[in-house]
C-alpha cells in the first residue's frame, strides 16, 4: 500500500495553497483528485490536468520536480483506494492483536540505553518513526505505585518538557501508540491524525493519577500524528507502539 511521509505542516500548507485544487478533509484521501468521493477515470484527467499545471499537488513522489516517477506514483496511490482515516481510543486495555482489521505487528525493546535523546525509532517492517523534537528514552514499569500498564515494560519516550510531538509515520494501514501525562493531573489532549488529502482528530481527558496509560489506535494509513496538551503545557511520555503494513 503506498503512502507518503508527509509532513504534517507541508499537509496544511498544500490544502491552504491549492483549495479546491486539492481535496482536504477528514473524508478525502489524495487520489480523489476532483473530490467527488468516489475513484474514477476523472481522477486520472484531473491528475493530469494538475501534472499540466506543474502543481505541488502533482508532484506525487514528493521528488520537487514533475516527471515520469509521478505518474507511477499515482497509480499506487490509486490503486491502494481511500480508506477512512479513523482515531479510535483503546483506554487502558490492551490493543486487539486484529486493529482495523488487519493484524498488527509490536515494535521490539528498544536497544538504545535509557536517557538517550532520540529523534527516530525503527518500524518491525521497515522505516521509523521520526519526531520534530528530540525525546528521552525511559524504562516504561512501576515507578512510586505509578504504571505504565498492561504489563509493558519496554522502552517508552519522554517528550523533555514539551506538551507536543509530532510524529512521522512509515507506510501502514494501523498504527497505535499509548501515552500518558507527567503531571499528577487529568489532563486533555488532542490527537491528530493526517494522511496526504486527509486529517482527522479526538481530543481525550488522560489521567496522570497513578492510572496506567491510555491508548490510540489509528486506521486508515495515517503518515503523521501530533499530539498536543490543550493546556499549552503538560508533557507526556509516549511509546508501545504496534504498525501494520
Amino acid at each position: 500500500m503506498a503512502h507518503h511521509a508527509t509532513h504534517p505542516i507541508t499537509a496544511f500548507a498544500m490544502c491552504a495553497a491549492l483549495g479546491a485544487a486539492w481535496p482536504c478533509g477528514a473524508e478525502s484521501c489524495y487520489a480523489d483528485c476532483d473530490g467527488s468521493g468516489d475513484l474514477d477515470f476523472f481522477d486520472f484527467l484531473c491528475f493530469q490536468n494538475q501534472f499540466a499545471l506543474q502543481t505541488p499537488y502533482a508532484d506525487c513522489d514528493e521528488s520537487g520536480g514533475h516527471d515520469l516517477f509521478d505518474f507511477l506514483c499515482f497509480q499506487d496511490e490509486f490503486a491502494a483506494g481511500c480508506s477512512p482515516l479513523e482515531i479510535v481510543p483503546l483506554g487502558i486495555e490492551p490493543a486487539p492483536p486484529l486493529l482495523c482489521g488487519v493484524e498488527v505487528t509490536a515494535f521490539e525493546v528498544d536497544p538504545r540505553l535509557i536517557f538517550s535523546d532520540v529523534t527516530t525509532v525503527e518500524s518491525p517492517l521497515g522505516g521509523e518513526l521520526a519526531f520534530d523534537l528530540a525525546c528521552n528514552i525511559r524504562q516504561a514499569g512501576c515507578i512510586a505505585g505509578i504504571c505504565w500498564g498492561r504489563g509493558y515494560t519496554g522502552k517508552i519516550y519522554y517528550t523533555n518538557g514539551s506538551p507536543r510531538i509530532e510524529i512521522s509515520v512509515p507506510g501502514n494501514r494501523a498504527f497505535y501508540f499509548y501515552m500518558i501525562p507527567n503531571p499528577f493531573a487529568e489532563v486533555e489532549y488532542e490527537v491528530a491524525a493526517l494522511r496526504r488529502g486527509a486529517q482527522t482528530s479526538i481530543r481525550e481527558v488522560v489521567s496522570g493519577f497513578g492510572g496506567d496509560a491510555e491508548g490510540f489506535a489509528i486506521c486508515g494509513g495515517v503518515e503523521a500524528v501530533i499530539i498536543q496538551a490543550t493546556d499549552g503545557v503538560s508533557d507526556f511520555a509516549f511509546g508501545e507502539f504496534s504498525i501494520a503494513d
